[in-house]
């Protein structure tokens, strides 16, 4: 059946929408796959530096990683939970600047 047949009693008009198949993990579920495409989805900071680690090194490359930051009362500021950070001056999430 096409909009052309004119056997139809009817006209037939027909809107396609682009869908591609996607899915969401956790950083931790993600730990050892590899992807082309991520989207980190940063609604509040992560738990650690090595859950950040994990999530942008999930990409076969750097231009396959996006970061999305959803603007909350933590994000911007400087963290301190982490002891682990060598230079505290780096740890921040989604600075302005």
């Amino acid at each position: 059946m096409s909009p052309t047949d004119s056997d139809l009693p009817f006209t037939l008009n027909r809107l396609q929408f682009p869908v591609s198949l996607d899915f969401a993990v956790t950083i931790n579920k993600s730990q050892g796959q590899t992807f082309d495409r991520v989207v980190i989805l940063l609604q509040e900071p992560v738990f650690s530096h090595g859950q950040l680690y994990v999530a942008f090194s999930r990409a076969t490359s750097r231009e396959g990683v996006k970061v999305v930051c959803i603007e909350g009362a933590k994000q911007g500021k400087m963290l301190n939970k982490s002891t682990t950070v060598q230079d505290r001056e780096k740890a921040y999430m989604c600075s302005d600047g």
